[in-house]
């Protein structure tokens, strides 16, 4: 008797565990879901803005490497300048994860599909990072060379918004000139140009709406899973 009393308290401290585990899972899985929703949330935003920003970028660039417009038309240079190299990143929200990777309750998640889209998610995630981090040092570049072509003090504020794309253009002063003619110098600016949108183009599009597709496989995946809406 004393034997059976023991067994059923281990059975029934064994079952309560396994409750409060899969209690504890499916918690995570509801923080996931809500994390994932930004996620793609900011994705979206992000992507849209950066498609913006590339096309202007393709306008500065072809206004730097032809020389005669760029000295006809500075103000146009001063413009784009100052409106498509702007900063754009996606911040992941990644409350959820943290909690999962730093304290090993990734064990708790035992649906293996579902694992296997968080592994390959966070995978993507970091790539992204990644991308976005070499995308802020060509920016950085950029701006190098450019505080020797571009004259800061002619660039008021972001003020007149574009009827089409919604993008607002900075305000360019009177009288901006541009600090130097010199040919190499407003071609190796165009390269730089150049090099910011090809990266943002085949490397930065690419990753982030591959991204977005394992966010919404997985979103769906822990909906079926666990039942959540």
């Amino acid at each position: 008797m004393l034997f059976l009393a023991v067994f059923c308290g281990f059975l029934a401290e064994y079952q309560l565990e396994h409750k409060i585990e899969k209690d504890r899972e499916k918690d995570y899985m509801k923080g996931m879901l809500e994390d994932l929703s930004e996620d793609t949330t900011n994705i979206n935003e992000v992507f849209a803005f950066s498609k913006l920003m590339s096309k202007g970028l393709d306008s500065l660039k072809q206004n730097l490497y032809n020389i005669n417009s760029t000295r006809e038309d500075v103000n146009s240079v001063y413009r784009q300048y100052g409106t498509y190299l702007r900063r754009f990143s996606v911040r992941f929200s990644d409350q959820t994860a943290i909690q999962l990777r730093n304290s090993g309750q990734l064990r708790l998640v035992r649906k293996k599909e579902v694992t296997s889209l968080i592994s390959g998610y966070w995978k993507m995630t970091e790539q992204v990072e990644s991308i976005q981090e070499r995308l802020e040092l060509d920016m950085n570049e950029i701006s190098s060379v450019g505080d020797n072509i571009i004259n800061g003090k002619f660039l008021g504020t972001y003020k007149d918004r574009d009827s089409l794309s919604g993008v607002r253009f900075i305000e360019v002063f009177a009288g901006a000139k541009m600090m130097t003619n010199d040919k190499n110098v407003l071609i190796n600016l165009a390269n730089k140009v150049s090099r910011l949108k090809r990266r943002i183009d085949n490397f930065y599009f690419n990753n982030l709406s591959y991204t977005k597709e394992l966010a919404v496989a997985l979103i769906e995946q822990i909906k079926k899973e666990y039942h959540l809406k």
